[in-house]
């Protein structure tokens, strides 16, 4: 298994983290499957840009993110879905799809959806398709700060901006 610059910066800050290996001999939708996670508590990370900079959302992996929904309840736009070899410079150490939401290791805003932070534990991506980390919601809130508190000092929060799907986790 890939020790990732994520895991250093987890232990760096103290941060007790478990790892669930994914076996690499099965396709990543088995993989996700067999380990039994609910889909509202793992993340995947959607990089956009914005007119100035790439930010990062955070939403459940059973759910879409509604582009113009986000521009207007965080009152930014337009948005548009980084490039593949953007999102490569500024994740070197991770695998393309696999960004982890740790957004001061890649110098970064965050938005989370509210949906994911109603569990007493969050499951995101290592940076790599062979592990997944499980990290207590509460030890990831003090170590990300995930709300981006906005000019107008409203805090930001993705609920009308993500549509829920299915269970099924092809898109991650």
């Amino acid at each position: 298994m890939y020790v990732s610059d994520v895991t250093t910066y987890l232990y760096t800050h103290h941060v007790h983290y478990g790892e669930i290996p994914l076996p690499d001999s099965q396709s990543p939708l088995t993989r996700l499957e067999n380990v039994s996670i609910p889909s509202n508590q793992l993340a995947k990370s959607v990089m956009l840009n914005t007119a100035d900079e790439m930010i990062m959302v955070v939403i459940p992996a059973s759910s879409q993110l509604l582009l113009e929904g986000l521009e207007d309840e965080l009152n930014i736009g337009p948005l548009t879905l980084a490039k593949e070899h953007h999102i490569a410079t500024r994740f070197p150490d991770c695998e393309l799809g696999q960004m982890p939401p740790i957004p001061e290791l890649y110098g970064m805003d965050v938005y989370i959806s509210d949906e994911l932070m109603q569990s007493d534990h969050i499951y995101f991506s290592s940076g790599h398709h062979d592990c997944l980390l499980k990290v207590l919601l509460h030890d990831y809130e003090d170590l990300v700060q995930p709300f981006v508190h906005l000019a107008n000092n409203s805090t930001a929060s993705l609920s009308l901006a993500i549509k829920s799907t299915s269970a099924d986790l092809r898109d991650i």
